[in-house]
């Protein structure tokens, strides 16, 4: 979540260059590191982790969307 926030904020400050596409693709590798932990827990006792990855997955690609569509807030 801070990356993201960090990148919104990037965003509203108009760096929305090389440096945030750096910040979103930093997003991106600690998401699939937390996919990585997940393939060793069960789902079923973990469904809460499950979700909020997912969660944060959703939230990634519609900041993605946003800052592509030259949109800030």
């Amino acid at each position: 979540m801070a990356v993201m926030v960090e990148a919104r904020s990037m965003a509203a400050a108009g760096n929305v260059g090389a440096d945030l596409d750096d910040v979103l693709r930093h997003a991106s590798e600690l998401l699939d590191v937390l996919d990585g932990v997940l393939l060793r827990l069960d789902a079923k006792e973990h469904d809460a982790l499950f979700q909020a990855r997912w969660v944060l997955r959703v939230r990634l690609e519609r900041l993605r969307e946003e800052l592509r569509g030259g949109r800030a807030h």
